[in-house]
């Protein structure tokens, strides 16, 4: 049932991201749509500060309370969990198939390689062996992309992402 219920918000969270993407007048997933002026254009505080695609939460799963901070494009999920004892893991989901190699890339920063596989709890692919300089970099840049050694590649915008880093990265280190 975790497993199915695991799913089933994956999939919400992509028909999300897919009505962000697009029209989102009509999907029960869009937010509130943003203020207009007159000529139909959005009023200047939404174009001050671009809200966040990343999100933070905390879940209870086998293993006890784990932290989770993601983004999405489209169907596909990036994002990382953490819980203690058990390290920082990036994640995937929608882009890559089977055993994997993959490396993690911010802007002009230096590259991380880590193999991946599908999960047997979640249905995205994990990463391992990634370190905590690849958030710090993510704090302070514009884009992360993840391809794998096949050219299969996924790449999320960072706008807005240091705030939500910082909550998963204090929750992360909390015990």
């Amino acid at each position: 049932m975790n497993e199915a219920l695991s799913r089933c918000d994956v999939d919400l969270r992509g028909l999300q991201a897919s009505s962000i993407d697009g029209d989102a007048k009509t999907s029960p997933f869009g937010g509130a749509s943003s203020p207009t002026n007159s000529s139909g254009q959005s009023s200047g505080a939404d174009q001050l500060q671009p809200p966040s695609n990343w999100e933070f939460y905390t879940r209870e799963v086998d293993w006890g309370r784990t932290c989770f901070v993601q983004t999405h494009r489209g169907i596909a999920m990036v994002g990382f969990m953490g819980s203690p004892g058990n390290g920082l893991v990036g994640f995937v989901s929608s882009v890559f198939s089977g055993e994997t190699r993959a490396t993690w890339h911010v802007d002009d920063k230096p590259a991380y390689v880590s193999d991946g596989s599908e999960s047997d709890y979640f249905t995205w692919h994990e990463f391992g062996q990634l370190p905590m300089e690849l958030l710090d970099q993510m704090a302070q840049g514009n884009e992360l992309a993840v391809t794998s050694a096949k050219g299969e590649r996924v790449a999320v915008n960072l706008t807005g992402a240091a705030d939500v880093l910082s909550k998963f990265t204090a929750c992360f280190s909390k015990w």
